[in-house]
């Protein structure tokens, strides 16, 4: 596969045809953003070294991605919703379909009367939702909270990097912000809802993603329950909830938000991927938050 002679462009080329043979995802597009790896600079500009000869690190980035790890983690950086943020291995790499999921947030709350409104982002990862709707909407107060440690950490650096603010929590979702009960103009979660012992057909997210990040109890709503319940709390009246689920999981979700805390629901699904909106009633009893023993959400042991 290796060549000291070959240009970056045909390597670009060559590098492409071996991932697409491997069974990579947007092979081209990867080839592309290991290339502009090697070179230091972003696969917009890389085409300004494309006549000159590809450095020979490039073939051990690409052996590494046919050997599906994920692209993010290989060069460090996941791009999402026109934003660069960083990327490491222990934390969730942001899938693109959730770029819609944020579109439909932003839109709701440019909409809002308010100027200010206060946002909550529940197991937010490396924090891209939170901070792409703290740069999109100007003036929104944005909480991300995730149990992993490492997840909060990487999300306030990726805040730093971007110059946007948002706070970031390290605490149970069952559990999290008990300060800002009815106070939340929008909650949004992405959380696990992989059914335990499931097959996971991709190789980047089974062998890469923390198992943190992806499985939901047996039936894969354990905490996606938590999330209703956590969401109740927070929302003011006529606030709403965003939610990634599985598209599977469209009936059993909105069974879920079939009660007098909830006016209003909506599930939108596609092959690969679900979003339910939610709104709050005015009326209808709001959760209390339960503690770490009665509910551990996140807390879900990863079956082979």
């Amino acid at each position: 596969m290796t060549s000291n002679t070959m240009t970056t462009w045909s390597a670009i080329r060559r590098a492409a045809s071996a991932l697409e043979e491997a069974g990579v995802h947007c092979a081209g597009r990867d080839a592309v953003g290991l290339a502009a790896h090697v070179w230091n600079t972003t696969p917009e500009a890389i085409g300004s070294r494309f006549d000159a000869p590809v450095p020979e690190d490039f073939w051990t980035l690409v052996e590494r991605r046919a050997s599906r790890e994920p692209l993010e983690l290989i060069v460090g950086v996941s791009s999402f919703a026109g934003r660069r943020f960083l990327a490491e291995p222990g934390v969730f790499v942001p899938k693109r379909e959730t770029e819609k999921l944020v579109a439909r947030v932003v839109d709701f709350l440019r909409a809002l009367p308010t100027k200010t409104p206060r946002v909550v982002d529940l197991c937010t990862g490396s924090g891209v939702v939170a901070i792409t709707v703290a740069a999109e909407v100007p003036g929104t107060a944005v909480t991300g909270i995730d149990l992993s440690p490492q997840a909060c950490a990487l999300a306030a650096r990726n805040a730093d990097a971007l110059g946007v603010e948002a706070v970031f929590e390290c605490c149970d979702v069952a559990t999290a912000l008990p300060d800002l009960d009815g106070r939340a103009d929008v909650v949004i979660a992405n959380p696990p809802y992989i059914p335990a012992g499931r097959a996971i057909g991709v190789p980047e997210a089974r062998d890469h993603d923390p198992a943190l990040a992806l499985w939901g109890g047996s039936d894969g709503l354990e905490v996606v329950r938590a999330v209703e319940r956590t969401a109740r709390r927070l929302l003011v009246p006529g606030g709403r909830l965003f939610l990634e689920h599985g598209p599977d999981q469209v009936e059993a979700v909105l069974d879920l938000f079939d009660g007098t805390a909830w006016s209003h629901s909506d599930d939108h699904a596609t092959v690969d991927h679900a979003v339910l909106v939610a709104q709050r009633s005015c009326v209808g009893p709001a959760a209390r938050p339960t503690t770490p023993t009665d509910h551990r959400p996140h807390r879900i042991p990863r079956e082979q």
